[in-house]
């Protein structure tokens, strides 16, 4: 196929195709018909897409700019996506003629006319959600019956997870798709409906990524998962409910989670305890010789040979204590708030997340949430505190100590949140200078050697591998932040006031001046390899200075020629 502008008699622009039947155009489409090919391209000639059907009898574009077409059996849509399907079956072969609205006129074999309704509904919701035209898209699910399998996978499949969430009542179905699109209200109300273990591990992998640790540790305490739910106590500091986990892991006869809990505790005394209980007596005498506590340790080599476990004892030995938290972690990650979507607020998704006036008393900052052997809160109001002295002795009472909860768990859905998006960085527009010192400074070390090859036909670059490295290095300055978190870089500029500036370079001119002055002074006192040293330092500096007047550049050639 061939687009030719008649008025300057040329081809314009060319598209390979199979053998073409019939061309139909639009203000910006032509749909190219072939006996078994559909090929969608714009008004340039430029391919689209491409479907492959058997017995294409004939087609049209309808008022929404959906290409219509109709096989013997068939009657179908294309998208200018590529985006196909059947929209009804037919009984006979027809040909179309054209489409308006919802009806389309055709001819027979027996060349009489028919008119076909049809139902548009499924073809210009995905017209509407490919040209992002949500507004009619909310419109369409608020009056339109489009509930169905295909419906759900095609809006997964195009990345549209959030309009799915507003077909779907089935409460394992509706939960993957809050999942998918990071909506933990949903995900978290699905969750409480299914109660399934795998559900709830999957919320609290979510809530951890998207730094909500209250939904965490509620999924936590509903699978019984506590050696996570004991670390996340450790992180975010909440000493009070990691206790309580180590007299839970003391009841459930959890040997290992009680001498982990006593490790992130520092709690020595309760680390010999369990050793002691546990028969590793040397372990326990080991464990309190290090730890500077020799009556305990006398009391338990009674029966066993204490000089020789101190033998094994190291005299350096440190000691092991967590670090004391400064502050607790009550609050979540904050998060940015936007304007809220167009497919929130008309769903009633503004609204909090169904909760009894129970279940805000449990979530409650100053109230406690009980576990018990299924992981299930309980209504006990009993603390640790009141009740570990009285039971201790009384077997099966571990589902009796409360573990709090931190702040308020209600999710609300005030606004929509995304993460901020990333500034450009202050060396993004070196790059874009003439001279190799400023490219090096952004980074850029290949296309600063190009320049300098271009520039001053450079070809051995090995003298100056340690001024490359020196440029590279001193045009950023690193920032420590919080532990585990990467530093920040900041550039140095040469003036913060401006939008963007150039870099701070490490070779100027008058710091050359001297270094030649030294040169000088040396082949003076008759020591050349010295004076050999200065001159080149010179000349293999002079490529990356940067003067800013013409005197200073007429005094870098007399600095050249000295």
């Amino acid at each position: 196929m061939v687009l030719f502008d008649v008025q300057q008699r040329k081809v314009v622009q060319e598209l390979e195709t199979p053998p073409i039947k019939f061309v139909h155009w639009t203000d910006s489409h032509v749909a190219l018909i072939g006996k078994d090919v559909v090929i969608i391209a714009n008004n340039n000639l430029e391919q689209q897409t491409l479907v492959r059907e058997l017995n294409i009898k004939s087609g049209a574009w309808d008022d929404n700019g959906v290409f219509i077409y109709n096989t013997s059996n068939h009657l179908k849509y294309c998208l200018p996506n590529g985006d196909t399907g059947i929209i009804r079956t037919l009984d006979v072969p027809v040909y179309i003629a054209y489409v308006k609205g919802n009806k389309i006129y055709c001819v027979d074999r027996e060349c009489r006319i028919r008119i076909i309704a049809v139902d548009t509904t499924e073809y210009v919701f995905k017209l509407a959600l490919y040209q992002q035209k949500f507004n009619q898209v909310l419109k369409m699910v608020k009056e339109s019956n489009l509930i169905g399998q295909s419906i759900i996978a095609y809006l997964q499949k195009k990345g549209h997870p959030k309009v799915a969430l507003h077909f779907v009542r089935e409460p394992k179905v509706r939960f993957n798709l809050a999942l998918e699109c990071g909506n933990l209200e949903i995900a978290l109300e699905c969750a409480k409906e299914v109660d399934d273990k795998d559900c709830w591990n999957r919320l609290a992998t979510e809530a951890l990524r998207q730094g909500n640790h209250q939904v965490v540790e509620m999924a936590y305490q509903r699978t019984r998962n506590f050696e996570k739910l004991s670390f996340l106590y450790l992180i975010n500091g909440n000493i009070r409910n990691l206790r309580k986990m180590l007299a839970i892991a003391e009841k459930r006869d959890d040997v290992f989670g009680r001498f982990h809990n006593a490790l992130y505790l520092g709690d020595v005394h309760e680390r010999i305890r369990m050793l002691e209980s546990a028969g590793q007596i040397p372990l326990a005498i080991a464990t309190a010789v290090n730890h500077g506590l020799h009556e305990v340790a006398q009391a338990l080599s009674k029966s066993t040979n204490e000089d020789e476990i101190l033998s094994y004892i190291k005299k350096d030995a440190s000691l092991l204590f967590p670090p004391i938290p400064v502050s607790r972690n009550r609050d979540n990650w904050p998060l940015l708030s936007v304007s809220k979507p167009v497919f929130e607020s008309p769903f009633g998704l503004a609204t909090e997340v169904g909760t009894t006036a129970e279940e805000e008393a449990c979530w409650n900052v100053e109230d406690d949430i009980i576990i018990d052997e299924d992981g299930q809160p309980l209504d006990s109001t009993l603390t640790l505190d009141d009740s570990l002295e009285d039971r201790v002795d009384e077997p099966n009472q571990w589902n009796d100590y409360e573990l709090e909860f931190g702040t308020d768990v209600k999710l609300t859905n005030e606004g929509y949140f995304v993460p901020p998006t990333a500034g450009t960085p202050a060396w993004h527009h070196w790059s874009s200078s003439p001279l190799a010192a400023d490219h090096l400074a952004a980074g850029s070390i290949t296309t600063a050697l190009d320049l300098l090859n271009k520039q001053i036909s450079v070809v051995n670059f090995a003298p100056l591998k340690q001024l490359v490295m020196m440029h590279v290095m001193s045009s950023r300055v690193l920032v420590g932040g919080l532990n585990g978190v990467p530093p920040l870089s900041f550039a140095l500029q040469q003036r913060l006031e401006v939008a963007k500036s150039w870099p701070v370079l490490p070779i100027t001119l008058p710091p050359l001046i001297e270094r030649l002055k030294l040169g000088y002074s040396a082949t003076t006192a008759g020591k050349f390899s010295e004076a050999i040293a200065h001159f080149q330092h010179v000349l293999h500096s002079v490529p990356f200075l940067v003067v800013d007047s013409r005197q200073d550049a007429n005094q870098v050639k007399e600095l050249i020629a000295q």
